[in-house]
């Protein structure tokens, strides 16, 4: 058994070499070479040391593709990145793909790289969205390196995934229903050991609870609005039904006085 397993050991070795050695381009690798992608973003970490403040750079993995067997031209499936993960609402900071031919015993063969940005993809597909992935170490090293293939981006589409906040600031109504079991396993409301005890002094944890959640739902409530509505016309009305009964007596306070006033001219 362990002869066998350092017999599959060298033959993957061995496989590896042969691939390396054919050449550069995905074309060159063989039908049976696994590719896929390492979507990256970039990411500033600072360090606070007692003397100096210490900033770095370096990448976070935020998406990784499928593997793409025994196919010259892969087209991995479409995926979704929040806008968060992959720039954080900054829509130039860098993006950087990479290419992996995948190995199973997990050292995968490195393609090449490209970078990008949220907004050079908000383009779409055309031609300023066709990448050409790059091996910075085979460039280097020989004169005749072109590139290690190219990646062309075929769709981008951006979604927005509303909130809450959203909703409410669209009008979004909210609709307060309560509905209460008053089971005997609580007890008699008269009694002060009963959860639905009706005090004379204090509301009960029931009436606590609706009377909280309550006065944050009437705000996005209409019917709310209206009844708030109804209830300022109703004392308007009040008001005013109030000030024409003073008006009136008053009025007639004043003919009355008027009248006690002719009278006693009358006597002198």
């Amino acid at each position: 058994m362990a002869s066998w397993v350092r017999e599959e050991r060298r033959g993957e070795e061995r496989r590896g070499e042969e691939r390396r050695e054919r050449g550069d381009q995905w074309g060159d690798r063989g039908l049976s070479a696994p590719i896929y992608c390492r979507v990256s973003t970039l990411h500033q970490l600072t360090t606070v040391q007692p003397s100096a403040m210490v900033m770095s750079f370096g990448f976070t993995i935020c998406h990784k593709t499928e593997m793409i067997k025994n196919n010259l031209n892969p087209i991995w499936q479409p995926f979704t990145i929040p806008v968060r993960a992959l720039c954080n609402g900054d829509y130039d900071r860098t993006v950087k793909v990479d290419v992996y031919d995948w190995d199973r015993d997990g050292s995968h063969d490195f393609i090449g790289e490209f970078t990008t940005s949220y907004r050079e993809l908000s383009r779409g597909q055309n031609q300023f969205n066709v990448y050409e992935v790059l091996n910075p170490k085979k460039k280097g090293k020989k004169k005749k390196y072109i590139n290690s293939g190219t990646v062309t981006l075929l769709s981008f589409k951006a979604e927005s995934e509303y909130t809450f906040v959203d909703f409410i600031r669209g009008g979004t109504q909210l609709n307060f229903t309560v509905a209460i079991d008053f089971t005997a396993s609580n007890g008699n409301p008269s009694q002060p050991t009963s959860l639905h005890y009706m005090s004379p002094y204090q509301m009960n944890m029931y009436a606590m609870a609706l009377k909280a959640v309550g006065e944050i739902i009437q705000d996005y409530d209409k019917s709310e609005e209206r009844r708030g509505e109804e209830r300022r016309g109703g004392e308007e009305r009040r008001e005013r039904e109030r000030r024409g009964e003073e008006e009136r007596r008053r009025g007639e306070e004043e003919r009355r006085g008027e009248e006690r006033r002719g009278e006693e001219k009358e006597i002198f």
